[in-house]
């Protein structure tokens, strides 16, 4: 009885962070992409710098829009509902893979979990939910079919999860179950895309395949916050902002081939799958300069089943991370005219925030080795 207690405070937790959070940074964008598409039809000519994912996500987008309007009805509890809905399924299906309450528990209250998906709005939690259930999916061994489905409505959501498609295939060992698993999980991407690409290239190579992310964490969040310590402004006007593009593109370009090797050497000490996503999440983390916030909820629901005690360090110092970043973010906004010693200018929160992704990425690097080092499972 007292853990469904727990349960129930932290679901109430969430929807009580919904209904107090505004539309704010990418639920904004979330609102103005659907209407626009509401009135004009096209997925990408018309939300340039707002709907740099695949054409799935825009429907739900243009479907909140359109109730919210006609409902009168707030555009920002609609959008959040699947994402509310999924988290609850992510903690479902971890229920489902272990036992341990404690770790039911770190999850129900983990601050990254909350703040992307109940505050920030992000749908991350969406796509994990997919990922999460092709992998139990996969694990369980009830169909692969079911399996690559669920992984491919995860990469019509967002793409990151296609990397994940050669760790499944590398743990299928014959040919003509490799083949019904590629297709399962690609064909529905591909038949979303295929329409857009033929006649709309040009938007969508700028608003989605051009998309970079946004250098708030790793290493470039670092060289960032350093270059914003030295010309004593925010972060968000920082002088290195104008050569981020080259940056980020040379991150992807290194991930890539760093990917390919890490991805050869598990399949050669037969590394689990678990692991395979679990360091495949934390190489991206690593390489990749174009880290928002909202990526360190990934790695949470398969480290917490991989490692109890490494998922309560990521919680602590990605949620330091996560405050600091807060922090610089609402510096300008709001935090400047609070009558505070640590606001009266940007250095003091800037350097809070460099010491605490620095460690933060360090800490990574040192999981990763670690997971390097570890025996096949």
């Amino acid at each position: 009885m007292n853990f469904l207690l727990v349960i129930f405070v932290g679901i109430v937790i969430r929807i009580i962070a919904i209904l107090i959070s505004p539309e704010i940074a990418d639920v904004k964008n979330f609102h103005l992409a659907g209407e626009l598409f509401l009135k004009t039809g096209s997925i990408y000519q018309y939300t340039q710098g707002l709907n740099p994912y695949p054409p799935l996500w825009i429907f739900y987008e243009a479907f909140s829009a359109f109730l919210s309007k006609y409902l009168n009805f707030p555009f920002v509890y609609i959008e959040k509902l699947p994402i509310l809905l999924s988290d609850i399924g992510i903690f479902y299906l971890l229920g489902k893979l272990t036992k341990d309450k404690g770790s039911f528990v770190f999850y129900l209250f983990n601050p990254v979990v909350i703040f992307t998906g109940s505050i920030l709005g992000q749908f991350d939690p969406i796509v994990i939910f997919f990922l999460f259930l092709a992998y139990v999916f996969f694990i369980k061994k009830k169909s692969l079919v079911r399996s690559g489905f669920f992984l491919s409505l995860s990469i019509c959501l967002k793409t990151y999860p296609i990397i994940m498609v050669p760790l499944f295939l590398s743990k299928i060992n014959r040919l003509k179950g490799k083949i019904i698993f590629t297709f399962s999980s690609l064909a529905l991407f591909v038949f979303i895309t295929i329409h857009p690409l033929l006649t709309d290239f040009k938007n969508i190579q700028e608003t989605y395949l051009g998309y970079k992310g946004a250098a708030d964490f790793g290493w470039l969040g670092s060289i960032k916050t350093i270059s914003a310590l030295i010309s004593g402004t925010s972060i968000n006007f920082t002088p290195i902002n104008n050569n981020l593009s080259f940056f980020l593109d040379i991150s992807k370009y290194c991930f890539i081939i760093f990917y390919l090797i890490l991805l050869q050497k598990n399949i050669k000490v037969k590394k689990n799958l678990l692991h395979m996503i679990v360091q495949t999440f934390l190489l991206f983390y690593i390489i990749i300069g174009g880290v928002g916030v909202q990526y360190f909820f990934w790695i949470i629901p398969f480290l917490l089943i991989y490692d109890k005690k490494q998922i309560k360090i990521y919680s602590v110092l990605s949620s330091l991370a996560m405050i600091g970043y807060v922090g610089v973010q609402f510096y300008y906004p709001i935090l400047r005219y609070y009558n505070l010693f640590i606001f009266k200018n940007p250095f003091y929160l800037n350097f809070i925030y460099l010491l605490v992704i620095t460690v933060f990425w360090i800490y990574l690097i040192a999981l990763f080795f670690y997971l390097c080092r570890t025996s096949a499972k």
